[in-house]
């Protein structure tokens, strides 16, 4: 009953005194005012970020690509740029820039240089040089705003990166699409290539057989060349010999037609000088035959001219034969005779004619034949040159039949292989490179907005200060504590002040929830966590009250509220902490109140929740134990219950 009487006593005291009732409204007022005010400050700053001017200065002069297409590409990322409505896009001058970060105007900006396209273009042109773009931030004006410049920085870099990677991966996978249009020509046109060189091998194959033949051949007709060679000299000589007789017999006739004339007038005086004469012709006229009848010449004579000679010569045996009837004859035939003679004459010139051009046709046979003969022994040496090259010719046609067939076959692979892997358009793949991997979140409570992952921290703030101040207008101790034992005192005392503590956490709690917005997946778990995370924090300071006295307990307090800011994990994760701050950090109290409002307000797990409910338990427990060990009753009942009123 001791403890009730306690409650009684410390609940009383409050409730009879205006002042008191008024502080305590206060302090709730107050907590509940912080904790809604620094959660609700901190709520969307991200969203705010929309209304941040961040700006572009543009210095690019652009450049020209490959195919000789003129390109800017600062243009068109300060156009592309005001899409993204995440910040407050400016394009402005560098001038103007470089004013507005000294005067905090803007808080940061992007410049892209005056060669950043042609950077950009580096990788089809030359040496690769990565583009640059300067990030400008003023740094020194809002640590927080310096934070969050690094999310729009990665994200223009990433943009401007996956804008470049994509032109380039576009028409890297469009050059490829032209070598697969290429491969598949000349996988076809390798087809035709083996056709021919086969065809070709099949006529070199020829080729060296009718080389063969034509050396055997020009062999014959170099052996021939030489024999018409040599017989033509024959000939020449022969035609000389003819020219030489023909000459003769022209002489001999003229001479024989002058004595007939001659004879004409004395034939009876000079019938023995006839006689004579007429042996001289019969003996001429036979060797001029039997000489043209041997030689060579001969088979050249026209048939009336061999008739010819051989009239002479029968005229020449019928006159020793016929002398007598000449005799007898003469006068009658004499006329008959020099008719004859002179026609001797005229066949004579004639043939001394022929002769003549006999031996001119000769001489440029004999001409034409050493012509022959030199070109017979050129064209054996070059039909020599030709079998050699020939047979050369066989042994590379097959090797180029056996190379294109290779050829071939590798041209088809690789066109196979790139057909069955290059199956998507350039667009579809410059897509895929510049974000060649998308992530799908599964994430265990999610932060739908920023200051929900800030309120279980900033709640805990504002609770342990209220605990503190609860102190001020309540003493932990009745006024008739003197009276009564140390556990109806300690723990008495304790459960007179935690309907304060509660109805301070459920006040703020629910402001939080229908003012600020606050929207824990379990909103009864949520309550229910924040109000035994005020009765642990409200035993840990009734503790510090009981063992060290009201003032110590506060300062004590305050420098414990120091530690658990720095060491609870509210905004930094233990395992980020030094050392000894990460060790301290499961011996605060505001660990447990941080980490059970995470669970309630974005998983709603019991399971959960389960180890900050023993946590709460262990830190309430082990309070009171260690103030019901170290409490030490009042000397003065009276002078307390004086200086409490």
């Amino acid at each position: 009953m001791g403890v009730i009487e306690v409650m009684k006593d410390v609940m009383g005291s409050v409730a009879s005194n205006k002042k008191k009732r008024g502080m305590i409204l206060g302090i709730m007022i107050i907590t509940c005012f912080f904790g809604l005010l620094i959660v609700y400050a901190f709520w969307a700053p991200v969203d705010a970020m929309k209304d941040v001017p961040v700006v572009v200065v543009n210095l690019d002069k652009g450049g020209t690509t490959a195919d000789g297409d003129s390109v800017n590409f600062g243009d068109k990322i300060a156009e592309n740029v005001t899409d993204n409505d995440s910040v407050k896009w400016k394009i402005i001058k560098k001038n103007v820039f470089e004013d507005g970060i000294e005067n905090t105007d803007y808080y940061f900006g992007f410049v892209i240089p005056e060669n950043f396209t042609e950077e950009a273009l580096s990788a089809s042109q030359s040496t690769p040089t990565k583009a640059r773009i300067t990030f400008v931030k003023n740094a020194r004006k809002n640590f927080a705003m310096n934070m969050l410049s690094a999310n729009i920085k990665n994200g223009f870099v990433n943009s401007v990166s996956k804008a470049i990677t994509k032109q380039y991966s576009k028409s890297t996978y469009d050059s490829m699409f032209n070598i697969k249009s290429g491969l598949s020509k000349a996988a076809s046109g390798s087809a035709s290539l083996v056709k021919g060189a086969r065809n070709a091998q099949s006529g070199s194959a020829k080729l060296v057989s009718g080389a063969d033949t034509l050396q055997s051949k020009v062999t014959l007709l170099s052996s021939g060349a030489g024999k018409l060679q040599s017989n033509v000299t024959r000939l020449s000589k022969g035609a000389a010999q003819i020219k030489t007789g023909s000459d003769n017999l022209s002489g001999g006739a003229t001479n024989l037609t002058n004595g007939l004339k001659s004879m004409q007038s004395g034939t009876d005086a000079r019938l023995a000088q006839y006689k004579g004469n007429v042996d001289k012709y019969v003996t001429a006229v036979t060797q001029l035959y039997n000489t043209l009848s041997k030689s060579p010449a001969w088979d050249s004579l026209s048939q009336a001219q061999k008739q010819q000679l051989a009239g002479l010569a029968n005229n020449a045996a019928a006159m020793n034969t016929g002398y007598v009837k000449m005799k007898s004859s003469i006068d009658s035939g004499f006329a008959t005779t020099i008719t004859g003679a002179q026609k001797l004459v005229s066949g004579a010139s004639q043939l001394s004619k022929g002769a003549t051009s006999l031996s001119s046709g000769v001489a440029r046979l004999s001409s034409g034949v050493d012509s022959l003969v030199s070109g017979t022994e050129k064209l054996a040496s070059g039909t020599s040159n030709l079998v050699s090259g020939a047979n050369s010719m066989s042994t590379g046609m097959s090797k180029l039949v056996s190379g294109s067939t290779k050829l071939e076959s590798s041209l088809n692979t690789a066109s196979g292989n790139i057909n069955d892997r290059l199956i998507n358009s350039s667009t579809d793949m410059a897509d895929f490179i510049s974000e060649p991997v998308s992530t799908s979140d599964d994430i265990y409570g999610d932060y739908d907005e920023y200051g929900k992952g800030l309120a279980p921290f900033f709640l805990s703030i504002c609770l342990w200060i209220g605990m503190i101040l609860i102190f001020l207008p309540i003493d932990y101790r009745p006024r008739g504590a003197v009276l009564y034992g140390r556990f109806s005192t300690v723990i008495g005392g304790y459960l007179a002040m935690a309907p304060f503590a509660v109805i301070s956490a459920l006040l703020t709690g629910t402001c939080a929830l229908f003012i600020v917005g606050l929207s824990p997946v379990n909103t009864g778990m949520f309550l229910l966590w924040y109000c035994i995370a005020a009765l642990t924090f409200l035993a840990v300071i009734h503790m510090l009250h009981i063992v060290f006295g009201p003032l110590a307990s506060k300062l004590l307090a305050i420098l414990l509220f120091f530690f658990q800011i720095a060491a609870g994990g509210g905004i930094m994760a233990k395992d980020l902490l030094p050392g000894w701050l990460c060790a301290l950090n499961k011996w605060l109290p505001m660990t447990y109140s941080i980490d059970g409002l995470r669970e309630s307000i974005l998983s709603g797990s019991w399971s959960g929740l389960a180890p900050d409910l023993y946590a709460a338990v262990i830190f309430i427990g082990v309070s009171c134990l260690i103030s019901l060990v170290c409490y030490r009753k009042a000397k003065s009942a009276p002078a307390e219950a004086a200086a409490a009123a």
